[in-house]
C-alpha cells in the first residue's frame, strides 16, 4: 500500500499535537524567543544566553498546527519565568515546536531544550 501525502499530513499532525500536549506545562530552556516589543506588531527573534526558562503555555491549534509550503513549522506560547533584561518590554512570547517535512515525515528539533531534573 502507498502512503499519500495526506496520510502522512495526517500523521505528521498528529505527531505535532502529541509534542505540544507532552510539553504542555512543562519548564523548557529557550535560547531564542520570538516575541512582539512594546506596543509594535511587528515580531522580533530575541537571543537569550545564557538561556531562559520558559512554561509551554496554552496555544491555538491553528499556531502549533501551522503549514509553511511543505513543512509543518509549530509555534508555543510560553511564559518566561525569569526577569530577563532582554525582555523588558517585550510581549506575547513563543517558540518553535519540533517541525516536520511533509516530503518525508522527518522531524526536525524545536528552538528550545527541555530542562534537566
Amino acid at each position: 500500500m502507498t502512503t499519500t501525502n495526506e496520510q502522512i499530513r495526517e500523521r505528521i499532525e498528529e505527531q505535532a499535537w502529541d509534542d505540544y500536549h507532552t510539553a504542555l506545562g512543562s519548564i523548557i530552556e529557550v535560547h531564542y524567543i520570538d516575541c512582539y516589543v512594546r506596543d509594535s506588531d511587528d515580531t522580533n527573534t530575541i537571543t537569550l544566553d545564557p538561556p531562559c526558562k520558559c512554561r509551554v503555555e496554552p496555544t491555538d491549534r491553528s499556531d502549533v498546527l501551522r503549514w509553511l509550503d511543505t513543512h509543518l513549522d509549530p509555534v508555543w506560547n510560553v511564559q518566561p519565568l525569569e526577569q530577563r533584561a532582554e525582555l523588558v518590554g517585550t510581549r506575547s512570547w513563543w517558540v518553535f515546536g519540533p517541525s516536520y517535512r511533509l516530503t518525508d515525515g522527518q522531524r526536525e528539533p524545536g528552538s528550545y531544550e527541555r530542562e534537566q531534573p
